[in-house]
């Protein structure tokens, strides 16, 4: 017994997983291989796929600060007030609120947005730092630049502490000045900006290798500029003339870039040894880009659109699926059953819970929440652990004009999905559509008048979710002019969309 009671005693507690948490900004739900795409090679992401679980059913918000404050706190954007991609702005917003005068080409006045992450919030990492892990950011943040940047949510690394929507003109050196400066050392010739960071964060994780680390490698890639390695460019020129809807060569240097990175994470992991206790986390911000930016693209592709979400419905800043579906893969080793799908309803904020659990930190009680943790789904004891996904997003949308989208909110309810855009039918009612999306993935089909009793359902539990979560929705302009317009469009579809959508 003495023996025994010794041997107990002096066993060490399992070490605490690592997790890597790697996000992409733009990536479409159709841009991995995994995910039938069908042009782009994505090798590396695959293979995290094949070990892990895949979702088809992971929602975003339609912008990517919105999202990311979603990831970060496990509440909704909405609830934050961040709910447009506005956190690199010079004005510092803490609360939404709605102004006193709108432009005159807008029915509604839209909500200021919040413009930094408010650092009274408890993100992950600093629950597991407090937890004994080590924390590290690398890439991109859009929350806020000094006092609101990584290192004071909780990271003790931050590279290359910047706070822009983007990489500035260019991925390949010379970078945007102060990027560059971030990251200490100069960049050699033509050095790619995805590559670098994919070597900084595998240094971080050489250094920490023997403790608990926590590393958020967010991407740049594949946010505009689009633009990427000449050889790669040339190596997916084919592309460009198939019929393929997925046809632009810099995009598909772009993904590969994108996966490279990927890929070296996920070797350094192997190669010293930690891979079985790392869980990996793959995610996209919102949906890709299926328009072409004026200026940005490569001479000989300008026009063409950067991808293609189809059979989704239209793409980044829309509420209809091309602009929140998004791929997310989970790979936690003798956990989660390798090469598997999930069809589970996902929120981004259900990250925020999962890290969590997943790293035995508990929840601060003092702080709202609004994700579920997908624990349960990922070690197989549970089929799902929601049937409801939202998203409220109160500002214009100016993608794809001379379409428009007004402010609108959407409930995504088991296999039905309802929109409400507001304010939006000529009479200033607002316009609501309903699709089922296991018959309708594309959201062809308005079944609102052919179900009105599970429209005016949905609606209803919208309206208490909207209410619960304190959202600040837009208010009518009294100075609305409708014969004025919107401000020139730097994007325009590069190609005639599936469907007309009445614009004011």
């Amino acid at each position: 017994m003495a023996c025994f009671t010794t041997t107990t005693l002096s066993a060490e507690p399992p070490r605490k997983p690592n997790i890597v948490f790697i996000l992409a900004d733009d990536l479409g739900w159709k841009d991995l291989g995994c995910y039938g795409s069908y042009s782009f090679q994505t090798p590396n992401i695959d293979r995290l796929a094949r070990q892990g679980i895949r979702f088809t059913q992971a929602y975003a918000y339609p912008s990517c600060s919105p999202t990311r404050s979603s990831l970060i706190t496990g509440m909704d954007p909405a609830r934050l007030g961040i709910t447009a991609p506005v956190c690199h702005q010079d004005q510092v917003v803490l609360q939404s609120t709605v102004p006193a005068k709108g432009a005159k080409w807008q029915k509604l006045i839209a909500p200021t947005p919040v413009t930094r992450l408010d650092t009274g919030f408890v993100s992950y990492a600093r629950l597991l730092k407090e937890g004994g892990y080590v924390t590290g950011h690398f890439g991109k943040w859009h929350l806020g630049r000094e006092p609101y940047s990584p290192l004071q949510h909780g990271f003790e690394v931050d590279v290359p502490h910047w706070d822009g929507p983007g990489p500035g003109a260019s991925y390949t050196a010379p970078w945007n000045p102060k990027l560059a400066a971030g990251f200490g050392t100069p960049a050699q010739p033509n050095e790619h900006l995805e590559d670098r960071l994919a070597r900084e964060a595998s240094a971080f994780i050489e250094q920490n290798k023997d403790k608990p680390f926590l590393l958020d490698y967010w991407a740049f890639s594949v946010h505009s500029p689009l633009n990427a390695k000449d050889a790669y460019i040339e190596k997916h020129k084919g592309i460009h003339s198939s019929t393929t809807p997925q046809r632009n060569p810099v995009y598909a240097a772009m993904i590969e870039s994108l996966d490279d990175a990927v890929g070296t994470l996920l070797d350094t992991l192997k190669r010293t040894g930690i891979a079985d206790n790392t869980i990996v986390i793959f995610l996209s911000d919102n949906g890709g880009l299926g328009y072409w930016e004026g200026g940005m693209q490569h001479r000989e592709y300008e026009g063409t659109p950067a991808t293609s979400n189809a059979p989704l419905r239209l793409g980044k800043g829309w509420v209809y699926e091309g602009g929140v579906r998004v791929p997310l893969i989970v790979n936690w080793p003798s956990v989660v059953q390798p090469d598997s799908v999930s069809n589970a309803l996902v929120s981004s904020m259900d990250l925020y819970p999962t890290i969590c659990e997943m790293a035995g930190r508990d929840l601060r009680k003092d702080q709202p929440l609004d994700g579920v943790s997908l624990v349960p789904v990922l070690n197989g004891t549970r089929p799902t652990v929601r049937h409801k996904v939202f998203c409220v997003s109160p500002q214009y949308c100016l993608n794809y004009l001379p379409l428009l989208q007004p402010p609108a909110a959407s409930i995504h309810f088991d296999d039905w999905k309802l929109i409400r855009f507001f304010s939006a039918n000529p009479d200033n009612t607002d316009r609501v559509e309903l699709y089922n999306l296991k018959d309708d993935l594309g959201e062809t089909f308005d079944m609102s008048n052919a179900l009105p009793a599970l429209t005016g359902s949905l609606s209803r539990a919208l309206d208490a979710y909207i209410a619960s979560i304190h959202a600040v929705l837009p208010k009518p302009n009294p100075e609305y002019d409708a014969q004025a317009l919107p401000p020139s469009p730097k994007r325009r579809p590069s190609e005639p969309l599936a469907l007309p959508i009445e614009a004011d």
